[in-house]
């Protein structure tokens, strides 16, 4: 009687018809696929198809051949289809996309107005994968993930989200076909009742149903039935609130919630789909630390899509979009930690979380205590240690990074042994040495474990062919990178800039500087420390998109034709920007992928005497805070001997933060302090050469954090 009342329900909504084609690719021993790809195909004469495989791209090959027009899954399957189309759209020229972007607001826009949906013809290619006959996609099983329900509606799909579980037969709401609203599981189906009791202020409460298709019971357990049925109705354990139009909006589990000291209730599930929206994060588990009384995540990333992007700093870029979601939420809803794992998050067979597991493995990571992957696969990738190169490789990772704990073939080079782009090259262009064998620039990007290291070096020594690699002397020290360079490499640099250029450079400048001054009141102190010409570098806090014209509307006299300043290539190396970026003399460079070529070029307008403007974090900071410094400033001024002014920035975090889209007027000021010579940086220093680029940026570090300081006093 349950799964018929259920069937009933659904039948009476009109969502598919005889028609229509099913395929089952969940387990049916689960009630929702029992119901969903089962019972209710067979009771209205529509067809199923089980395919033969689950592979992916053969199961969609099934799907089309087979004019498959529902397809039932759980929000992983979901989220792995939207992800590999997104990935296509990136990967398109920027123009194609730009164009797709500005045709898929317009789709959206008649699709939420009208409903009509312009946006199958515009991602045509996308449908025609599935086939002609596709008409929606229904999730259940999990909460679906607002990033991707809306990504394929935007690519004109049609996905219908709905609620229950076993003990309601299981389907109790659902969103109606040509009335869906993302975010939401949809009105309760027709015959269930759904009420929200013990409701908060903002209306969020148990979730209670009622109903023919809900249990008598558990079988032969009175006590645990009583605790969940009471006066006919199922107390589902799920928090949840229902809207003016009768939609019902799932926040998460009773016994999952977590209450904070300050009272506030946060929802897991809510957390994890806001932080889920970051690049490169496949998985997200968030978990309450009673340790400290905060919100704390497990990544597992998109190791490939990472690896594909070209870039390096996996946990550098994660963290720059954790920090960038968590200016939008309420502080007691941010992540205050969090931990990358090289496994999948622990689920269950549909596809939840095991958030009771995460704590664990949190505490695992963030140790880094080299604990051992006990799988058959990583006991198979660890005997290559046990090679001649294998060991030698262990053995200078140790030393060379100061590791105490065992180092294992799987582990991974910036997660677990912490390299960032400067110190992976360093690692390889001593392995290079030891080994005298030349690396390919391609293992700087490729080789994310010390396994793929080792089976590199392996490939070079013993494969037939690379004799030519053998008896290389090793890549050029710092020194020799920044004194030996190329100038053909860099002509596009205007190092002699012509009347014109200085005529427009000059009009910029005054243009900039009105522009703060009126809507930023700029006060710029310290002006009189920069020298009246190079070499010099100005080391300068980074907050915010406005900080470089900050700089630039400081400068006065010829320093406006004769700095320099280096940007990445992602924002810049546009068409439509070159013209600009030789006026205003920026070097567009990707410090990733291309690390050797951004310290040569800043290296190149140095050695001609000019100025270069540097910002050492890396990054623009959250919240306006000095952070660490890369060592790439400590060996620019310590190779050339080049000085160094130090300079802060105080306001522009404000005036424009990292998460914002637009500026607006905020007081700036800027403060340049004394240069400094590599001597008088070190002089208080009792440090060892290797060290000594580390401890210059340290220390120049500190020189700008205590100029910031004067502008707050």
């Amino acid at each position: 009687e349950n799964f018929l009342t259920n069937f009933e329900g659904l039948a009476s909504l009109k969502i598919c018809g005889a028609n229509d084609c099913f395929v089952s690719v969940l387990p049916l021993f689960h009630a929702y696929a029992f119901m969903a790809t089962l019972i209710f195909p067979l009771l209205i004469g529509a067809k199923i198809v089980y395919p033969r495989t689950m592979k992916s791209g053969e199961l969609i090959s099934i799907i089309k051949e087979s004019s498959v027009s529902i397809i039932v899954g759980v929000p992983e399957l979901f989220n792995n289809i939207f992800k590999a189309i997104d990935e296509k759209i990136k990967a398109l020229p920027w123009a194609v996309k730009s164009l797709l972007g500005l045709l898929t607001a317009l789709g959206w826009y008649l699709r939420k107005k009208t409903g009509k949906n312009i946006l199958r013809f515009i991602y045509r290619s996308a449908h025609q994968r599935f086939g002609e006959n596709l008409r929606y996609f229904v999730s259940g099983g999990a909460k679906l993930d607002i990033k991707t329900a809306e990504g394929l509606e935007r690519l004109g799909f049609t996905i219908l989200e709905g609620y229950g579980l076993t003990e309601t037969a299981p389907i109790a709401a659902i969103n109606p076909a040509g009335k869906v609203k993302i975010g939401s599981v949809g009105k309760a189906l027709p015959g269930v009742e759904i009420k929200i009791i013990r409701a908060d202020p903002e209306g969020v409460g148990e979730i209670t149903i009622r109903g023919k298709n809900v249990m008598k019971g558990y079988y032969q357990k009175p006590e645990e039935t009583s605790q969940v049925i009471k006066q006919g109705w199922f107390y589902s354990g799920d928090l949840g609130s229902i809207d003016k139009d009768g939609y019902l909006t799932i926040r998460g589990r009773l016994k999952e919630m977590f209450v904070l000291s300050s009272g506030k209730n946060v929802f897991p599930d809510e957390v994890e789909g806001y932080y889920a929206r970051g690049s490169f994060v496949k998985e997200l588990g968030v978990f309450f630390s009673e340790e400290d009384r905060s919100l704390k995540a497990v990544i597992f990333p998109d190791f490939e899509g990472f690896k594909k992007s070209g870039q390096i700093n996996l946990q550098d870029r994660i963290k720059w979009d954790l920090e960038n979601i968590s200016k939008e939420m309420p502080s007691y809803k941010r992540i205050m930690g969090f931990a990358l794992t090289k496994q999948e998050l622990p689920k269950t067979r549909l596809g939840k979380i095991k958030r009771y597991e995460l704590a664990e493995i949190y505490k695992k990571e963030t140790t880094r205590s080299g604990a051992r992957d006990e799988t058959e696969a990583a006991k198979e990738k660890n005997k290559i240690l046990h090679t001649p190169a294998g060991e030698k490789v262990a053995g200078f990772l140790k030393k060379e990074l100061s590791i105490k704990h065992e180092i294992f073939a799987l582990d991974h080079l910036e997660i677990d042994l912490g390299l960032d782009s400067l110190s992976r090259l360093e690692v390889v262009s001593g392995l290079e040495k030891l080994f005298r064998i030349r690396l390919p620039d391609e293992v700087l990007k490729e080789a994310l474990t010390v396994y793929d290291l080792i089976a590199r070096i392996n490939h070079i020594l013993f494969t037939e062919g690379s004799a030519e690699h053998l008896d290389y002397e090793g890549r050029e020290s710092w020194y020799e990178v920044l004194n030996n360079i190329d100038e053909q490499e860099f002509e596009d640099i205007d190092l002699e800039p012509g009347f014109f250029n200085e005529v427009f450079s000059s009009l910029t400048r005054i243009a900039c500087w009105l522009t703060f001054k009126v809507s930023c009141h700029l006060k710029i102190i310290g002006r009189e420390n920069l020298p009246h010409q190079g070499p010099y570098i100005i080391c300068c806090n980074h907050s915010s998109y406005l900080d470089a014209f900050v700089v630039f509307s400081s400068l006065s006299g010829r320093k406006i034709t004769q700095t320099y300043f280096i940007g990445s290539k992602d924002i810049f190396n546009l068409p439509y920007f070159r013209w600009a970026m030789r006026m205003a003399r920026l070097i567009p460079i990707d410090p990733v992928s291309e690390t050797v070529k951004s310290m040569k070029a800043a290296g190149f307008v140095l050695k001609h005497g000019k100025i270069l403007c540097v910002f050492p974090e890396g990054q623009r900071s959250i919240d306006g805070e000095v952070i660490s410094f890369k060592k790439g400033i400590g060996i620019l001024a310590g190779e050339l001997d080049i000085p160094v002014v130090p300079a802060a920035i105080y306001g522009t975090h404000i005036a424009w933060p990292r998460a914002v889209k637009r500026p607006r007027p905020h007081p700036v000021k800027i403060i340049f302090g004394k240069p400094l010579t590599v001597q008088e940086i070190l002089k208080t220093k009792h440090v060892q050469a290797a060290d000594i680029h580390k401890a210059v940026s340290d220390r120049l570090r500190q020189e700008v954090i205590q100029l910031r300081n004067q502008m707050r006093e």
